[in-house]
């Protein structure tokens, strides 16, 4: 092969499939993968909505366009602070350091970080049957939706690059670019909230209008995507065939602006992946404290109280305060605000359907919480206080934070369902009592398991936990017939079921070799 750099890219696909193949535990969690994948496909297609009864297909285009405006914002700022990498510091080792032209080796990075992208989004497959039943969406068109946030991805990810590359080292342009990049945003909220105010008495049809409007057409690279998926998806040919050209010029200028701009890109991106590589390892290290952001609020310093086991309640406050945007974190935040988006096109599920998915997306936010991480570092385990007692001082930390979000939640969704207060109020419980269930399906993982079992098995038996965990309240839910009822046998079965779990695993704050054996 004349080209080395193609040939590492097929040796690395190569080598990836082999390690699938001669790893049991990666080949049955693939396995799983893929059936839930065919399951979710072939049911899609077997039950096909009528076209009388399929909803309006500009909410989902309307949706796809907030998932891609956040997926690019989110990425792209990252420009401005610390970069983004299209490299691996393997690449950064052999590759660079190799006499290959600085334009092959960009070109290496993109289609590395392209297939990647791809699969970022696979999880959008699992989205098949709700899709095709509300909205008629045929697999092609899937595909497509798929594509363009592979395409969001990739292009937020070289925006960063770029962004860095120009702005480094220059306050002034770096304050200007960032202007120009967040007063784009604020000029597109105020267009919105325009529409809204404009009609205030039907929010969602106000929503669907300007997220399918010329003006959000025109937003770089969010609007350009969702152009493209729409004009797919409602078969309108010029519009499909002039998002994807634009979204294409644009991935081209940022490419010619790198080789342009500074041919010699190595010293923008050395920084950076050097930087993800360590927190990447950090974290598989335990060492989280190297993994954090270089810049850190900090406010007040110092504990003040707490002694023994209560330390680390006092602890988990300071790290809470330091890392929440207004009322909860950035990452909680971003859930509630998905959770809020699907409910506004998603409003004929119900709250039960709406209940089940924000218990879905909070499987993930529990799993980011501050005692799975706190796990991982020796210092709860060096404490001399029953193991019982550091359990429980770190899980009082949680309890504010789960109303909190709970609260946040599920208020604005009781005025948008209009539910009654007596459901809302049963919703914020089962919405806290489900946050120690998972976090008790966490600890008995980590019970179980430990450290020295393979990642992919640990992960698929800890979905498998949490099923056989969460499957008493489901049934009692289904049995109870009712809305209030099926929330209280949510709270009956979940609340002995955590305090259970949490109560076999008593001992694992006992030792850190305890745990992880």
């Amino acid at each position: 092969m004349k080209s080395p750099l193609t040939y590492l890219l097929l040796m690395r696909l190569k080598n990836q499939v082999l390690s699938w193949l001669k790893s049991p535990a990666k080949l049955i969690y693939l396995l799983f993968i893929a059936a839930m994948l065919a399951m979710v496909v072939f049911s899609g297609q077997a039950n096909p909505a009528m076209p009388q009864d399929r909803r309006d297909i500009h909410e989902l285009t309307a949706g796809l366009f907030a998932l891609y405006l956040l997926l690019y914002v989110l990425l792209a700022q990252r420009g401005f602070g610390q970069g983004a990498s299209l490299f691996r510091l393997a690449d950064v080792n052999l590759i660079f350091a190799a006499p290959f032209r600085p334009r092959s080796v960009l070109f290496f990075g993109l289609v590395q970080q392209m297939g990647q992208s791809l699969l970022l989004g696979v999880f959008l497959l699992y989205q098949f049957a709700w899709m095709r039943q509300l909205y008629g969406v045929s697999l092609p068109t899937l595909l497509v939706i798929l594509l363009g946030y592979a395409l969001t991805v990739f292009s937020a990810q070289l925006t960063a690059m770029v962004l860095y590359s120009l702005t480094s080292g220059d306050d002034k342009r770096h304050t200007v670019f960032k202007v120009a990049f967040y007063g784009l945003l604020v000029a597109y909220g105020g267009y919105v909230l325009t529409r809204l105010l404009a009609d205030p008495d039907h929010v969602l049809d106000a929503l669907v209008t300007a997220g399918n409007s010329t003006v959000t057409r025109l937003v770089p690279v969010a609007g350009w995507v969702g152009a493209f998926v729409a004009g797919f998806a409602m078969q309108d040919r010029l519009l499909a065939v002039s998002g994807i050209a634009a979204c294409l010029a644009y991935l081209v200028l940022l490419v010619v602006t790198v080789m342009r701009a500074r041919q010699d890109f190595y010293e923008d991106v050395l920084l950076t992946t050097e930087s993800n590589h360590n927190a990447i390892t950090a974290r598989k290290e335990g060492r989280l404290e190297d993994a954090a952001p270089r810049r850190v609020r900090l406010g007040r310093v110092g504990l003040n109280k707490g002694s023994g086991a209560a330390a680390f309640y006092y602890k988990h406050v300071v790290e809470n305060r330091r890392s929440r945007v207004l009322l909860l974190s950035g990452q909680s935040l971003v859930f509630i605000v998905t959770v809020l988006a699907v409910s506004f096109f998603m409003q004929d599920i119900g709250l039960l359907g709406m209940f089940a998915f924000s218990s879905y997306i909070q499987i993930f936010s529990v799993a980011m919480g501050r005692l799975n991480r706190e796990l991982l570092k020796p210092y709860i385990y060096l404490v001399p206080d029953p193991p019982f007692a550091k359990l429980l001082h770190s899980l009082r930390e949680s309890l504010r934070s789960h109303v909190t979000e709970a609260v946040v939640l599920f208020v604005p969704l009781a005025l948008l369902l209009r539910i009654s207060p007596l459901n809302c109020a049963l919703c914020i419980l089962a919405r806290v009592s489900y946050a120690y269930l998972f976090t008790s399906g966490n600890l008995l993982t980590e019970r179980i398991f430990g450290a020295g079992t393979s990642k992919v098995l640990t992960f698929f038996f800890y979905f498998l936990i949490l099923t056989l965990l969460a499957l008493p309240g489901i049934v009692l839910a289904i049995m109870a017939g009712t809305v209030t009822g099926a929330l209280l046998a949510l709270l009956g079965a979940n609340i002995p079921m955590a305090l259970l779990v949490f109560f076999l695993c008593r001992n694992i704050l006992q030792t850190a070799e305890f745990n992880n054996r």
